[in-house]
């Protein structure tokens, strides 16, 4: 488990990503400790959380308000998940949502200047993922911004084979 802490200062809101358990302690008039635990098998940032869960108004803040930056690779998942569990490669935000098809939340990290080609470790950019889902909009989004098609990953593939055989799969959204 990771754990988190922070001071809440009077009036000021907390927002607590879905997966992580939150308790407060209240010392007197002037702030609020609150610690939380992350209770997930995924191990993602605060914004690659927001990412996974589509929500853009969370990504807005804590790229705003948070200070985050856009383009960071997942370094928690980095250190801790292995390659066999095909997890913590570097994804930023961006290749999160695009893996999940959350188009809104694609367009909220875009107009925050996320670099749309973006590459992972194997060289993998957020146009692959949303290929290799089957996540159409993800896609049509991630092109509308100026992804390149013809980008070579590590595996050698273009995104479109990705999107082929996807398109193939009787799971295919």
């Amino acid at each position: 488990h990771q754990y988190w802490s922070c001071v809440q200062e009077a009036g000021e809101l907390l927002w607590v990503p879905e997966g992580l358990s939150h308790t407060v302690l209240n010392q007197g008039n002037d702030a609020t400790v609150g610690v939380s635990m992350q209770s997930t098998l995924l191990p993602y940032s605060f914004l690659h959380r927001a990412a996974a869960n589509g929500d853009a108004l969370a990504i807005e803040w804590l790229l705003t308000a948070g200070g985050m930056s856009v383009d960071a690779p997942n370094q928690y998942a980095l250190r801790v998940w292995t390659q066999e569990l095909k997890r913590g490669v570097g994804e930023t935000a961006l290749h999160v949502a695009a893996a999940n098809g959350h188009a809104f939340a694609l367009a909220t990290l875009l107009y925050l200047n996320a670099t749309v080609d973006a590459l992972d470790e194997h060289k993998s950019t957020p146009l692959h993922y949303a290929s290799r889902a089957g996540h159409a909009h993800a896609v049509e989004a991630l092109l509308d911004a100026g992804a390149k098609w013809q980008h070579i990953n590590g595996q050698h593939h273009i995104a479109l084979q990705l999107a082929s055989v996807a398109a193939a799969s009787p799971d295919a959204t």
